[in-house]
């Protein structure tokens, strides 16, 4: 992976609007990251690696941003939340959906601010990305996130919350006090038999 990250660090440098080979290279090192078993004697330096992601979350090419997000996800760390941050509102669904996840992913406080930004946007146009951002915090095991998502307008998110919320081991007081709530306003009967379960099955 160092090798292929030294190349595509130089490739952005010396040929920044050969877009298709930043994301030929990009993918190598996408491949490369995934590849079992993971060595980190291996990896790229993590300074080259950040610049890579950073450079690519701003090309022209959707694909290379789209890169940007997977190779953050693949390897993450605090530093990408801001790029991360900014691709999450990207024109183009893949690359926002990669983006969301990777946030997850890195898990960090600002990671966890975006993630809220996103699942309070508004409108059934955004529920994909509300949805993405409940899996996100299921990844990081956001509890107030996971929580704040039952009160959310689309059954899909809210169906992704409790899928999430059912892989914890128990709740406190607080949760399961949301958790009654949400299930007493619930209108879809399998979620709402699925919230019983959660507090049936849950004890403190």
């Amino acid at each position: 992976p160092f090798e292929v990250a030294d190349r595509l660090q130089l490739a952005l440098t010396d040929s920044p609007a050969a877009a298709l080979d930043h994301y030929a290279l990009g993918l190598r090192l996408l491949g490369a990251l995934r590849r079992p078993p993971p060595d980190r004697a291996l990896a790229p330096e993590m300074g080259v690696f950040c610049d890579i992601v950073v450079r690519m979350s701003a090309g022209a090419d959707w694909r290379a941003r789209l890169t940007a997000a997977e190779l953050a996800g693949a390897l993450p760390v605090p530093q990408l939340a801001v790029p991360m941050a900014a691709l999450a509102y990207d024109p183009e669904w893949p690359v926002r959906q990669r983006a969301i996840m990777a946030l997850g992913r890195i898990g960090s406080a600002r990671s966890l601010e975006t993630l809220a930004a996103v699942l309070a946007m508004s409108g059934e146009g955004h529920w994909f990305e509300r949805e993405s951002a409940v899996q996100a915090m299921g990844e990081c095991n956001n509890m107030p996130g996971l929580l704040a998502a039952l009160s959310d307008t689309s059954e899909e998110v809210r169906r992704m919350a409790v899928r999430h919320l059912a892989r914890q081991p128990r709740f406190d007081a607080k949760a399961r006090g949301a958790i009654e709530r949400a299930r007493s306003r619930e209108k879809n009967r399998t979620i709402k038999a699925e919230l019983k379960s959660l507090l049936d099955g849950n004890h403190d």
